[in-house]
């Protein structure tokens, strides 16, 4: 029976003969399925649409004609065929399942929610539906409603590897981080090929601390495949976490090899080298950086921390100005704002700064004291 999943469309995984249909029709349905198999998609639906036509009660024919069709993003006429497919009997979760499909890729998620919730009602076992609420509420952020529906999905399926990697970026979410490395695990030992799954793993162990470990995964994964930017970034990340600087430039500058689009990459290679001393590289990875995202929070804030690092006032003021403006690690903006001020010559402008940020700073944090002391230097 064929079954839809979010933004992914399993086509016939079973071509077989329907539970209400004319028993002659077995060999109708491998046909279909071969031909499906062998790419001629229009020949499938024909062959399908003569099993509708022969038998008009046949709702799997229609069901499956559906599906074809929203694979190919026919959304009417996939509508029109799935509707039709409950006429003939509303009983079989399936039909729901695709019709939230359709609803999903015309980006209705309420109404696809809805066809969603129905097709479970019929089957609280139905995996497709469960796996696609699931998606649905992580997209809404509501992760652990959807770590209750992946984990129903694994009951049912324990070997579902796309349920185990989205509930462990659900348990991220909800900061179960030892819960989200073991999905990760298991989505390893399921398809130790998956190697979006080790990266991802990766940077879970970076937000935990483990940076050895961290280390290790992103090496499996561009020991694997080596134009993987993604996993080199994170490898120059962990080795950075490591203070191994010189290693980390070379895997930042391997991520930007790969994909120079990514500002990211550019921010982080720029501060590698500008530890191992290569400024004037890692000013021009900086101004690409800037050029690539100039309204990005932490690419402004991380270009107004290297200019004030290599002691250009003038270029770090803007940016720290932007960063507040961006809402970007304000208070520590404003706190170097004024500092880099105080450097041009301009106290005022930094007394401003200053007593502006002592009154919104929580008394005693870090911020606020040092913001006191600041004042008080002047």
């Amino acid at each position: 029976m064929t079954v839809l999943c979010l933004c992914v469309v399993v086509f016939l995984s079973s071509c077989k003969k329907p539970e209400t249909g004319p028993a002659d029709m077995t060999p109708t349905y491998s046909l279909a399925e071969k031909l499906l198999n062998d790419g001629k998609i229009d020949d499938a639906i024909s062959v399908l649409q003569g099993v509708a036509d022969a038998d008009s009660k046949d709702w799997e024919a229609f069901n499956l004609i559906g599906s074809i069709e929203t694979a190919r993003d026919r959304l009417d006429d996939a509508e029109a065929y799935l509707k039709r497919a409950l006429d003939v009997d509303p009983g079989h979760p399936e039909v729901f399942s695709n019709l939230g499909v359709v609803e999903l890729k015309r980006g209705n998620w309420d109404k696809a929610l809805t066809f969603f919730f129905t097709a479970e009602k019929l089957d609280p076992t139905f995996v497709p539906a469960l796996y696609n609420i699931g998606t649905l509420l992580q997209g809404n952020e509501n992760f652990a409603r959807a770590e209750q529906y992946y984990t129903r999905v694994i009951e049912q399926d324990p070997s579902h590897v796309m349920a185990h990697y989205k509930r462990a970026a659900a348990r991220l979410g909800m900061k179960k981080y030892d819960a989200a490395v073991s999905d990760y695990e298991a989505v390893l030992r399921i398809n130790p090929e998956l190697l979006s799954a080790r990266a991802d793993l990766g940077f879970a162990y970076i937000t935990m601390q483990k940076f050895l470990d961290a280390e290790f995964q992103f090496k499996q994964a561009v020991s694997a495949r080596p134009d993987f930017a993604r996993a080199w970034y994170g490898l120059g990340v962990a080795q950075r976490e490591l203070e191994s600087y010189a290693d980390a430039a070379v895997s930042f500058k391997k991520a930007v090899e790969l994909d120079g689009s990514a500002a990211d990459y550019h921010v982080d290679l720029a501060l590698a080298l500008l530890a191992t001393g290569g400024v004037d590289e890692a000013g021009r990875h900086m101004e690409n950086a800037l050029s690539l995202a100039p309204r990005d929070g932490r690419t402004t804030y991380m270009a107004a921390v290297f200019y004030d690092d290599t002691k250009r006032p003038a270029q770090a003021i803007p940016l720290y100005e932007r960063s507040i403006a961006l809402g970007y690690q304000v208070q520590k903006s404003k706190l170097y704002l004024a500092e880099n001020y105080i450097k041009s010559g301009d106290s005022k402008r930094a007394g401003s700064v200053l007593k502006g940020l002592i009154s919104e700073a929580p008394a005693g944090s870090g911020i606020h004291d040092a913001a006191v002391q600041l004042l008080e230097s002047i």
